[in-house]
């Protein structure tokens, strides 16, 4: 298909064209709290139970009673377990007729008897009984979690404090991702002269899973209008979001772009970003399709700056917000006029500071993939950077995986 490049639109455009012509309605479903970690809320989450039941120890000790300390003379070698003081460690409930725990360490216990308590327990325990009321995790009724929140481990665990077992989940996207192309091959299979393994599958499944989605591959699909057109129309009836994969540029058998186009009641061809500008955007039966480039590093740009924007959209998730590094770069950066520009960088440490080598698609897709840890996006109206420039990278590794400066 041609297209026209000075009609391309900008990443930020391409996404709120999605959003306001895409009316997702996600479904919930119900977990386990154990299996709710990662999910997102489909509704707000509320305690069951005030949690502790009843007052509890503040920390391990002997609970007494604050009369009983008031004795004068104060003799605790009359004091025996189970009527002058008994056992409370940390979170433990005790008999009502104690109000007053005293720290293990201030005392002096033998067998069931009480030797000695400290003079400055004593003292402290008439200002302080280091007792935790009722409702002092949370209270019954409190909100343990907000609709659209990412849950974490802790706040899994606030939810079972609070008494819930299951709860409420957005359904994960169904993100539905078809393979194009003539020359592509399947793992396992042997390649011939003018064939490639199809891989750029591991590639959205990893990171699709990684955003939020449930993903579902299809086989490769022929560079063939008719089975094109099949497997487009099966992946609408499984899929809430939909990528094709290839056959998106100016090729002779690129017709996923002119299918697209037929079906859709939105459609724009050409990002203006780069690498990856022959991404075309499109809604079809109330649902994003995008047809992406087919070589990886394209993907991986579509897949972080498209995908991610439709799967936090689809769960109500904020946006990502990933670290970042200031490093000074090695190379010149060519950019092209018009247009935003990804850089990839490998990082190298030495006297105290980070230094940024541009990873170039003249280098082997192993040694890009293998050495990607940092990330550039250079507005479209901005100047070439040069050697010798600090800038401020976002990491696509985790900080403990950089080099020691």
């Amino acid at each position: 298909m041609i297209f026209d490049y000075s009609e391309s639109v900008t990443r930020q455009e391409a996404l709120e064209i999605l959003r306001n012509n895409w009316s997702p309605e996600p479904l919930k479903e119900f977990v386990s709290v154990e299996d709710s970690i990662g999910r997102y809320a489909a509704e707000d989450v509320f305690a069951l139970y005030d949690s502790p039941l009843n007052r509890t120890s503040a920390f391990d000790g002997i609970a007494v009673s604050a009369k009983k300390l008031e004795e004068k003379p104060l003799d605790f070698s009359t004091w025996k377990l189970g009527r002058e003081f008994v056992r409370a460690d940390t979170g433990d409930d005790f008999p009502d007729c104690y109000d007053t725990v005293i720290a293990i360490e201030d005392v002096e216990l033998e067998d069931d008897r009480l030797l000695s308590v400290t003079p400055e327990a004593v003292r402290e325990a008439s200002k302080d009984p280091h007792v935790r009321p009722a409702g002092s995790v949370c209270h019954k009724g409190e909100k343990l979690l907000s609709c659209h929140t990412r849950i974490t481990p802790m706040l899994a665990s606030m939810l079972v404090l609070g008494g819930q077992r299951q709860i409420p989940v957005i359904r994960r996207p169904r993100l539905v991702y078809i393979p194009t192309g003539d020359e592509l091959i399947g793992r396992g299979e042997v390649p011939y002269r003018g064939q490639t393994f199809e891989s750029n599958s591991m590639l959205v499944k990893g990171m699709a899973e990684e955003m939020g989605a449930e993903f579902f591959g299809f086989p490769i699909i022929r560079d063939d209008r008719d089975a094109l057109e099949k497997a487009l129309d099966d992946a609408l009836l499984q899929g809430d979001i939909i990528i094709v994969n290839g056959g998106s540029s100016r090729g002779s058998e690129d017709f996923n772009s002119e299918l697209i186009r037929e079906k859709a009641t939105v459609f724009r061809h050409g990002i203006r970003a780069a690498p990856g500008r022959p991404v075309g955007i499109s809604v079809i039966e109330n649902k994003p399709v995008i047809n992406m480039p087919g070589p990886p590093i394209a993907t991986f740009i579509a897949l972080d700056w498209c995908i991610r924007g439709l799967i936090a959209a689809y769960l109500g998730a904020k946006p990502l917000v990933r670290p970042t590094i200031t490093a000074k770069l090695a190379n010149d950066l060519w950019k092209k006029p018009g247009h935003e520009m990804y850089y990839l960088f490998d990082i190298t440490a030495e006297n105290g500071e980070y230094t940024a080598h541009y990873l170039p698609g003249s280098r082997s897709l192993p040694e890009v993939a293998g050495g990607m840890k940092a990330m550039l996006v250079a507005p479209i109206d901005r100047e070439p950077h040069h050697a010798g420039d600090v800038v401020e990278l976002e990491l696509l590794c985790s900080p403990e995986d950089l080099p020691q400066k």
